[in-house]
């Protein structure tokens, strides 16, 4: 069951993204956008100082604005907890400059790609995580502290089940397009495949390989990353 709180650390992407806005947005075709960050470089010739700009009038969902102090203790808590941490680079330092720049440096030259990369979506390392959780990272247990178009509704939720609603605190009101998303673990494939055929759920995420045949011949649209058709 995941945590959807704990973006960075303990939950898969896919379970705490709705909460959570990345520094660095990866579009479908592989290229770089802002997010919470707006401009980003290195500052120096061999590659190891990478500073960025965050995005002005940001406010996490319980109303306290993202500075650059915020983001520090975000990527710290991160850099600081064994296991996930290989997703951000041999990192030596993190700073704020000011309130709006941080400066991150590395222990070895590192290719912006990987950089890039590591602040997007998909690595939990980008998702950044508010004072009160990264001050208190047990009440990320139960509650989402994040910057992002939703936030997690601990009383709709359930050991199987997580929910999300609108976060009014959110910089981009245009992007909020429901009214609810309910995210549902489903450990039987067969289950899984037939809450795909009868409308119960509307999507469904790292489905059984076994399944895919299935879920072709349903009529089902299927998108393969790394899987084969067996």
């Amino acid at each position: 069951t995941p945590a959807p709180g704990r973006a960075g650390t303990a939950s898969p992407p896919f379970a705490v993204e709705a909460a959570y806005d990345s520094l660095i947005h990866q579009n479908t075709n592989g290229s770089y956008a802002p997010d919470l960050a707006i401009s980003w470089s290195f500052v120096d010739r061999r590659h190891e100082v990478f500073q960025f700009k965050l995005r002005s009038g940001v406010k996490f969902s319980d109303g306290t604005p993202m500075t650059a102090a915020t983001v520090v203790r975000s990527l710290e808590r991160v850099v600081h907890t064994p296991g996930p941490s290989g997703s951000a680079g041999p990192i030596t330092s993190i700073k704020a400059l000011n309130s709006r720049t941080v400066q991150l440096t590395y222990g070895t030259p590192e290719p912006l790609s990987f950089v890039l990369f590591s602040f997007s979506q998909t690595p939990n390392f980008g998702l950044i995580v508010g004072p009160q959780g990264t001050a208190n990272p047990k009440l990320l247990d139960t509650e989402s502290d994040g910057v992002g178009p939703y936030k997690l509704d601990a009383a709709a939720s359930s050991s199987t089940t997580v929910t999300y609603v609108p976060n009014s605190q959110y910089f981009n009101q245009a992007a909020i397009k429901w009214s609810k998303v309910v995210i549902t673990v489903m450990q039987d494939p067969t289950a899984e495949l037939n809450a795909l055929k009868t409308g119960q759920i509307d999507y469904a995420f790292n489905m059984a390989a076994s399944t895919v045949s299935a879920a072709k011949a349903a009529g089902l649209q299927v998108s393969l990353h790394g899987a084969t058709d067996e």
